[in-house]
Formats: structure tokens, C-alpha cells, sequence
């Protein structure tokens, strides 16, 4: 790393607090004969005193120095001769980014600059990169997704989650959605135009399309199989959509039930069993809140006029769909 050229005066990310600092000043000290940075000052006091009378530049005024060790640094890349524009690159191994929560990481995209995060975007895995922007402020990830190559968002936006994906597209133009969509396969992209082609403000506009269904004939076994396959989707599963052999929607089985039965058995020998709770692709956001809150239940199905479930709702959905604008809340993000 080159000291002045790379860190002094740049951003840096800040592992250990979760934070973008600018390096005010660094601090070496001689270590098995070798001089070794060891701190970044962070702090106001010492940037001024650089600025300031040339006599006391020299002395050194630590306010608040961060070890290097937990410090990320980005590094100026220059381009071809005659391409004014400079992209960055972040140092070291990165272990530490990939510690943080997704709540953690989409924190550091809202503050870096437009280089430094489409960096941070790259040394991510696409799947954790997904789980950040889906905690970042729906604002900043539209601006996000602008700045980005339409292959990389679609890379993104398909490994978020079905409704966190659409919500983004939605705040995106017509053409600008279009682009990426047409870089997504084609399976993603029919699921995203589907939903895409509800209105937001009903049941079909903000439920997710990720809904783990099985027949009655299958064994708990069966079920708990299917739903270890969709690991990726955890976080919007909280029951199964049990059908019958055409399809139908019989009843809705929260986790705790599968866990608490046989696991040769089949699911319709379980007999503890509630009336499922359910609503139209044309429902109403105060219906559904309406229906969430009299069936004391975290999450509702979202069935079609055959009765055949076709998405989930949860209640973090509703939430969001009821705040008015932008100003969504994202209950992982505030826990943390």
C-alpha cells in the first residue's frame, strides 16, 4: 500500500467499528527492524493540524487512532493512458467484510463513494451482497443500481429476495428496469414481470413468490427436505403450503409443527391443524394487515381462483407496504 498516494486523505473501512473513516493522519513504529504501519487517525484535530502552521506539523496530536489491522483499505488503479476516469480496489484479505451482517455491510455501501462501493460490491459473495442491499435504504439502493453495470444488478437483483428485488425495480424507469431484466434468465425474469405486473398497493404487488408447497401424502421427512433446499430463501419461510394431488391448498404448516411430528409420518396424519389463512392477488394492504392481525399469524398465502397457493406474505411486508414512500423499515437492519 502506498501510504500517502492509498490511504492518507482517503476512505477507508473501518472492520471492527462497521464504518467508513477518512484517514487523517498514520502512525508507523519499527517492528523486527522493519517500519510497520500500525494506526490510522481518524480524528478532526490532527486533520487540522496538518492544515495548519507548518511548525506544528511535525508534532503528532492522536485523537482517534484505529489499529491498522482492522482497517480496509481501497487502492487507486489507473487506467490506460488517456482515460481520465480511476477506479479502486480494496486491500488485504478482506476476512473481515465478510464478518459483518448484511445490516452492517449495506451501512458501509450508503457511505462510500460511488467507486468504493461497486468495489466492495465485486470482493463480496453475490450472495451476501444481495442480503446487504435488501437492508439498504431503498433511495440509495436505486442510485446503487443506476451507477451499476445492468449485468451486475441483474446478478444482484436476482439473488435478492422475489419481493425485495421488485421493490427495486420498481423505483427504477421503465427502460432501466427493462435492460436489466433482459440480463437475468429467462425464469427470473418471468417471476420478476409477474409480479412487476401487480399493483403495489395489493396482496399480489408485495408477497414474495417463494412458497415451499407439498402434498399431503408426503412424510414430514419429505417436507423438511424440500426446505433445507431452499436455504437461500430461510428468512421467508416460516410454514409450508400443504396441497392436495390437483394442486389445491388443504391447510398451511408452521415450522414448529413439522418439527414436533414424526418425521416418517405423513403430513396428513398430523392433526393439529388450523384453518389456513389466506387472501386474493387483489387484496388490499388493509386487508391483508387486517387478516395478519386477527390470525395472530406471522406470514399469510396468497391464493389464486383456483385456490392454489402462489406466494407468501410476511409481516415485515406488510409493514413496509403500509409506510408511506420510500420510508420502509427492515426488521433484521433495526435488531441488529
Amino acid at each position: 500500500v502506498r501510504l500517502t498516494k492509498d490511504v492518507l486523505d482517503h476512505q477507508l473501512v473501518d472492520v471492527d467499528g462497521v464504518q467508513v473513516v477518512r484517514a487523517s493522519d498514520l502512525y508507523v513504529a519499527p517492528i523486527l527492524g522493519n517500519l510497520r504501519l500500525v494506526g490510522v487517525d481518524v480524528g478532526m484535530s490532527s486533520l487540522l493540524r496538518r492544515l495548519g502552521p507548518k511548525s506544528l506539523r511535525k508534532r503528532p496530536t492522536p485523537d482517534q487512532v484505529i489499529d491498522w489491522a482492522a482497517i480496509q483499505p481501497f487502492e487507486d488503479i489507473d487506467h490506460e493512458e488517456g482515460d481520465a476516469v480511476s477506479s479502486v480496489r480494496l486491500k488485504a484479505s478482506n476476512e473481515g467484510l465478510h464478518r459483518l451482517r448484511p445490516g452492517e455491510l449495506a451501512d458501509l455501501l450508503e457511505d462510500l463513494g460511488r467507486g468504493q462501493r461497486q468495489e466492495l460490491l465485486r470482493v463480496l459473495e453475490t450472495g451476501n451482497a444481495a442480503d446487504a442491499l435488501e437492508e439498504m435504504d431503498p433511495e440509495e439502493l436505486e442510485n446503487l443500481l443506476r451507477e451499476s453495470d445492468p449485468k451486475k444488478a441483474a446478478q444482484l437483483l436476482s439473488s435478492m429476495e422475489p419481493d425485495e428485488a421488485v421493490d427495486a425495480l420498481r423505483d427504477l424507469s421503465k427502460d432501466e428496469s427493462g435492460e436489466i431484466l433482459s440480463h437475468m434468465n429467462e425464469e427470473k425474469a418471468h417471476e420478476l414481470e409477474e409480479l412487476l405486473s401487480y399493483p403495489e398497493d395489493q396482496a399480489g404487488g408485495f408477497m414474495t413468490s417463494h412458497v415451499v408447497v407439498v402434498t399431503s401424502s408426503h412424510t414430514v421427512a419429505d417436507a423438511i427436505e424440500m426446505i433445507r433446499a431452499s436455504v437461500e430463501h430461510g428468512s421467508e419461510i416460516d410454514a409450508v403450503a400443504v396441497v392436495d394431488e390437483n394442486g389445491i391448498l388443504e391447510w398451511d404448516c408452521p415450522l414448529v409443527d413439522l418439527l414436533m411430528a414424526e418425521p416418517a409420518s405423513a403430513l396428513s396424519a398430523i392433526e393439529e391443524r388450523e384453518r389456513p389463512v389466506t387472501v386474493r392477488v387483489d387484496a388490499t394492504v388493509d386487508e391483508v394487515a387486517r387478516q395478519l392481525v386477527e390470525s395472530r399469524r406471522s406470514s399469510i398465502l396468497v391464493i389464486d381462483d383456483g385456490n392454489t397457493p402462489i406466494g407468501r406474505i410476511l409481516a415485515d411486508d406488510v409493514i413496509d407496504a403500509l409506510m408511506p414512500g420510500k420510508a420502509k423499515l427492515h426488521f433484521p437492519r433495526l435488531l441488529q
